[in-house]
């Protein structure tokens, strides 16, 4: 748990270190890298973190996690989990509103679809 509230506290730096932030894979449990963290993986696409659990998690992992970001992260950032082992693959936004458009520069907007087939999009319009 610890590499990835690591990986948390860079993201952190970077998005105060500047307002454009592009969009990437702040941890990555699959693929047998990570012991006891195959199940979550972790995607930032400005303003929301998006965490996604292929697996029921250890007890209180989501609890640290949202009180991490919760306590470490600006407001304007929105927190999203995505249970995909649960039928119906649920996706529960935790504090501040889901935003369906956001601006990231002045030409180009984006939207985060996360989709009953397992999928997340992302579609920018320039």
């Amino acid at each position: 748990m610890q590499i990835i509230l690591e990986r948390l506290a860079l993201l952190n730096a970077a998005i105060k270190r500047s307002t454009k932030i592009d969009s990437y894979r702040v941890f990555h449990g699959r693929g047998r890298c990570f012991p006891d963290l195959e199940f979550i993986t972790i995607d930032y696409y400005q303003p929301v973190i998006l965490i996604t659990l292929f697996a029921e998690p250890p007890v209180n992992v989501v609890a640290e996690l949202q009180a991490y970001i919760s306590r470490e992260f600006e407001n304007g950032t929105t927190l999203l989990l995505q249970r995909r082992y649960l039928q119906g693959l649920p996706v529960k936004y935790y504090w501040a509103a889901y935003p369906k458009k956001f601006s990231r520069g002045a030409a180009l907007w984006c939207l985060i679809c996360t989709w009953r087939a397992s999928k997340t999009a992302v579609f920018f319009w320039i």
